[in-house]
């Protein structure tokens, strides 16, 4: 199975003979009604190949009751999709060293569509300082936000950390993908997660 996603995730093209599937709104991604939709028909078979998966997975969508019962709920796909995920070595390593030497910490989530650091780097700071104490501990996770220089940061808050890159998670799309889940990873251990988005800090899953 090949989903469809947006542009931005579009690294290669649907594998030959794989069945594509395109989700209603491409630039969220499938929800888990979609993909339980798309999937219950092959409950019965042991094993599933999907194709990239990045970007391809509205990360917010909720559980939907549609017409009929499908055979497999949306929690239980959630559950089990989330059961199988395992990351790298590396990035768990990571993620324990970051949370370890910063706890307790809260995240500032400055990752995600719409957001444009180089551009808006003053707005940004500005929007978080009057919710984040100065004294507060930070991560900063954002894609490559290292590289615009933490001084803008440090400027308004005590202790200030980030994503380094690594010659493993540098640049292009498998460096977005690789900081995405170490950003989100780190997130989750946050005594809280600042976002513009409510649904980020609700969850504190930061996308």
């Amino acid at each position: 199975f090949f989903i469809e996603a947006d542009g931005r995730w579009q690294l290669s093209p649907p594998p030959a003979g794989s069945v594509v599937l395109t989700p209603a709104q491409p630039e969220l991604g499938a929800s888990d009604a979609e993909i339980v939709r798309w999937l219950s028909p092959y409950a019965h078979v042991p094993m599933l190949e999907l194709g990239d998966l990045a970007g391809r997975a509205d990360p917010f969508a909720r559980p939907r009751r549609e017409s009929g019962e499908p055979l497999l709920s949306t929690d239980a796909l959630s559950t089990r999709v989330g059961a199988g995920v395992q990351y790298r070595e590396e990035i768990l390593r990571h993620v324990r060293g970051q949370v370890d030497e910063a706890a307790p910490f809260e995240c500032i989530c400055v990752q995600g569509s719409g957001v444009d650091l180089e551009r808006n780097l003053t707005g940004i700071i500005s929007y978080f300082a009057a919710r984040v104490p100065p004294s507060a501990t930070v991560f900063i996770a954002g894609y490559r936000v290292d590289l615009l220089g933490l001084g803008a940061f440090k400027a308004v808050w005590d202790n200030v950390y980030a994503l380094a890159l690594y010659d493993w998670n540098a640049a292009g799309l498998q460096g977005l993908q690789f900081s995405s889940a170490i950003n989100r990873l780190i997130c989750r251990q946050a005594v809280r997660v600042h976002s513009w988005v409510e649904r980020v800090q609700q969850t504190k899953e930061c996308w």
